[in-house]
């Protein structure tokens, strides 16, 4: 029997399919300028195709099942050993164990609030803002991590985050930017299990712009009173890092074709007779695509009924009692 892969796209296939488009018979018998333009053509039909354009009536773009892996998330506890003094924006510790890890985490003693800008030594790190009042030796304090960073490849967070290695807890919940302000706004420094989430850009160390604008940062808020195992699924950002001839492209021989119908609708573009060959064939293969990927992900059904919604009568949902009447189209009560 042949290898799964056996009739999945190389590099070096849709490099030879393109020559051949191109009438140099094979890759290597292109000129050099002739194999950069191959080399171009392949690089934005994977971005066509791992980006597709919306199907006629969708409102949107299809989200490939294969470029959506789940990842882990270890939150961090707070840290609180030993003592502090502050002054102005420098904190001397005493029995501390200060490391570069806390830079961009959240400072609390008090009321004070601050981030956390440098790291000095051991005993040593630098606010971002000056407290309001000198905070004298000995006081107690914490330092809250509520920001993680993301997979280099990350590209959006697909539904909720959830706690894996606990069971019967809620998950954490996506709610936005805006939000997640708002919610934290009102007690910055609280700490318990994280119920909410955001996904922004990373700043860069000046916090001006962001660093690079694939990387990312999800924000929890309360802040972790623990460390917590965590999971959630993202879209990936697919690269074109590979370029070793028997390299192959994310979405297997299922996709083979239509991703060699993507780069030649490309090549088409650039022929001396136009041509709208390829891009119907790529519009064609498209469509199958996205309906072999769905139907490949959609559920045989929608699961158990948990909050036993369609039964009559008194069940506990979220610790809270409910009674359920019923009524018929005249208005008239039928059941408790």
């Amino acid at each position: 029997m042949a290898q799964p892969d056996a009739l999945q796209l190389t590099r070096s296939d849709l490099r030879d399919e393109l020559a051949r488009f191109m009438s140099f018979g094979v890759y290597t018998k292109g000129t050099t300028q002739g194999q950069r333009d191959i080399n171009a053509f392949i690089k934005r039909g994977l971005r066509q195709f791992y980006n597709p354009p919306p199907l006629s009536g969708d409102s949107q773009s299809h989200s490939w099942s294969f470029l959506q892996p789940w990842d882990s998330l270890i939150t961090t506890a707070p840290y609180d050993t030993g003592t502090i003094a502050v002054s102005g924006t420098a904190v001397t510790g005493s029995g501390t164990t200060f490391t570069s890890a806390m830079v961009g985490r959240m400072f609390h003693s008090g009321e004070e609030v601050r981030e956390i800008s440098a790291f000095v030594d051991s005993t040593h790190i630098t606010l971002d803002r000056a407290v309001g009042a000198t905070i004298s030796a000995g006081t107690s304090y914490k330092i809250l991590a509520n920001s993680y960073s993301l997979p280099a490849v990350f590209g959006g967070l697909v539904g909720d985050m959830s706690f894996f290695s606990e069971t019967g807890k809620p998950p954490v919940q996506n709610v936005g930017e805006a939000n997640f302000r708002r919610v934290e706004s009102e007690d910055p420094s609280q700490t318990d299990r994280p119920s909410i989430c955001c996904i922004v850009p990373a700043d860069d160390t000046s916090g001006e712009y962001p660093d690079n604008p694939t990387r990312f940062t999800a924000y929890l808020w309360p802040n972790p009173d623990a460390a917590y195992a965590m999971r959630y699924k993202y879209v990936a950002i697919q690269g074109d890092e590979d370029d070793a001839p028997t390299a192959t492209f994310l979405g297997g021989a299922q996709h083979s074709e239509t991703i060699l119908a993507s780069c030649l609708s490309i090549a088409e573009e650039y022929a001396e007779t136009p041509s709208s060959r390829y891009r119907e064939l790529f519009a064609q293969r498209l469509a199958a695509s996205i309906m072999m990927d769905r139907r490949m992900n959609s559920p045989d059904n929608l699961g158990k009924n948990l909050d036993r919604s369609d039964m009559q009568g008194q069940y506990r949902k979220h610790n809270t009692d409910y009674t359920v009447s019923y009524f018929d189209i005249d208005g008239n009560q039928v059941g408790p």
